[in-house]
């Protein structure tokens, strides 16, 4: 600012304390001819001039436009636009910031004056180039029919004002464009918002459980199904560590697909056995996948945990209906090919043993054993037709407990004379089932049968118990003998495959268990160590009849 002395002219003081004001308040303003006004303004007070022009550049093409011009009664007048390549308009100013002209010109056809201009035959011009810096903002152009001479405070004044002109045009521009640049980001803000969300909803709608990881074990991201199960919020759980909030460890599990996903970078898919309530079993299929960097190393890893406990009872039960009615064919077969010559055998040692004299003893006793062992093969017979018919179910309303009571009381014999215990805890509120007596009674006798063959201790045990939950009826037989092992356990109900010692078994009860227990629309569940027992569950549910 140029130093005013006391005696300075009032209207230049007037001035600069109206530059000043305006210095300070045209940062507010948001109206762009305002702002063009009041400058425009200033100028006319400054030199006195009968008209003040704006020409300012036009950012999209780099050309000086002509907007407006302000006439000697203080109003806009809007005049077409005139466009001058800016190159042309620096190289007129040169080196210089202000242009006086006192007389036409023909430098004066490089400007796009009032049509009015033109006719007069003299003109007292002045151009100020708007440009504080290296680039040009445009030109304020001041008209006089008359000369008034610039003095050094004058100048000064003037490029001030096209000074702070320049600065409130670039606040301008600048305010403009962070408006603009707001208005996107809260577009994108919103628009990401609603990505977010959808990506949510739709994370959320999985029925299968997913969440993702770091490499410090740490939740990234949880969905609804998973924290469900987990008993929490997603929110809770988004930031612990995944083996203590959903598994309650304190290191990582065992064998963690996880950890090896991470190390090798590839995918990988397994099937966990889950036990719940201690009775009931689900198996998850659990797949990884690995998220990598720019490097290809895994950084995050995604785990995919899907419940395929129906789907594995399902493939399950479809493999061991297809084995046994194979099996089924082959043994209605063969027990009939068998069963004539053998009661021929049977008759036939039943008379020579009746016309063989008594004193002899040894013919006597070869003849009683292969009447034993036709007798034996008979009832071997007879089970394999009983295989390989399709019986005839009648159900009806019974007492569960009931038929476990009939069938303890048909094997008791054996029992005592094996000298096993049997534990009984059957449920009182156990509602009528509809099933078949029979058959149910055949395989809780199948079933102790099986215990007791399993024993080679001195003091056996046995314990059943009936449940009723769910709307699912479970019995539980476990017992105390040499258990059953684990590369086995998956074959142990098909036909003729038996872990009993030659000669103890044909292999044909717990297949026909698993026949009867399908029959009445439910499972059996196996759980065995080996030295330690085996149990039995037997799950019936209510509807299945």
């Amino acid at each position: 600012m140029p130093h005013v002395k006391e005696n300075t002219n009032p209207r230049l003081r007037e001035i600069i304390s109206a530059l000043q004001t305006l210095s300070g308040a045209i940062s507010q303003e948001s109206d762009l001819n305002k702002i063009h006004l009041q400058y425009a303004r200033l100028v006319k007070r400054l030199l006195g001039s009968e008209m003040v022009g704006m020409l300012l550049v036009d950012n999209d093409d780099n050309r000086i436009m002509l907007r407006k011009m302000l006439l000697s009664d203080g109003d806009w007048s809007l005049v077409d636009s005139h466009q001058i390549d800016l190159p042309a308009i620096q190289k007129l100013f040169n080196e210089e910031r202000i242009l006086q002209f006192t007389q036409r010109t023909k430098l004066l056809d490089d400007f796009p004056f009032l049509d009015i201009t033109k006719d007069q035959p003299f003109l007292n011009n002045i151009c100020v180039a708007i440009q504080p810096a290296d680039r040009m903002n445009g030109i304020i152009q001041a008209i006089n029919s008359k000369p008034y001479p610039l003095d050094p405070v004058k100048v000064d004044l003037l490029m001030l004002i096209c000074n702070s002109f320049a600065n409130a045009l670039n606040s301008y521009a600048a305010v403009r464009q962070l408006k603009v640049d707001n208005a996107n980001l809260e577009a994108w803000r919103w628009e990401l918002l609603q990505s977010r969300n959808t990506l949510r909803a739709m994370f959320d709608s999985i029925p299968t459980s997913i969440y993702i990881i770091d490499t410090r074990y740490r939740i990234v991201a949880i969905n609804a199904s998973r924290s469900e199960r987990a008993g929490e919020k997603p929110s809770f759980l988004v930031g612990q560590v995944c083996y203590e909030a959903l598994y309650g460890r304190t290191q990582p599990c065992q064998g963690c697909r996880v950890s090896e996903t991470f190390l090798s970078g590839r995918n990988t898919t397994r099937t966990d056995r889950q036990w719940i309530d201690n009775d009931q079993v689900a198996d998850w299929e659990i797949t990884t996948y690995a998220i990598l960097n720019e490097t290809d190393i895994p950084v995050q890893v995604i785990i995919n945990e899907q419940d395929v406990t129906v789907e594995k009872r399902l493939e399950t039960n479809l493999i061991q209906s297809e084995k046994l009615a194979a099996v089924g064919q082959l043994a209605a077969g063969v027990a009939h090919e068998i069963n004539n010559p053998l009661s021929a055998v049977i008759a036939n040692a039943q008379l020579l043993r009746r016309d063989l004299p008594q004193d002899a003893a040894d013919a006597l006793e070869s003849v009683e054993l292969i009447e034993t062992a036709g007798l034996r093969a008979s009832q071997v017979v007879r089970n394999l037709l009983g295989f390989a018919r399709k019986e005839q179910y009648e159900f009806m309303m019974i007492d569960l407990n009931e038929t476990i009571l009939n069938a303890l009381s048909l094997v008791k014999h054996e029992l005592v004379t094996r000298n096993v215990d049997v534990a009984t805890e059957l449920a009182d509120n156990i509602p009528m089932i509809k099933a078949s007596r029979d058959h149910l009674q055949s395989v809780w006798i199948n079933m102790i049968l099986n215990a007791l063959d399993s024993m080679d201790k001195k003091e056996g045990a046995i314990s059943i118990a009936s449940t009723y939950k769910n709307k699912e009826f479970r019995v539980a037989i476990s017992d105390n003998g040499s258990g059953i092992p684990a590369d086995k356990v998956s074959r142990i109900f098909e036909p003729f495959f038996t872990t009993k010692a030659p000669g103890r078994g044909t292999g044909l009860g717990l297949s026909v268990c698993h026949r009867i227990v399908k029959q009445h629309g439910g499972y059996i569940q196996v759980d065995s160590l080996v030295g330690s027992g085996t149990k039995f569950t037997i799950i019936i549910p209510e509807t299945a009849q």
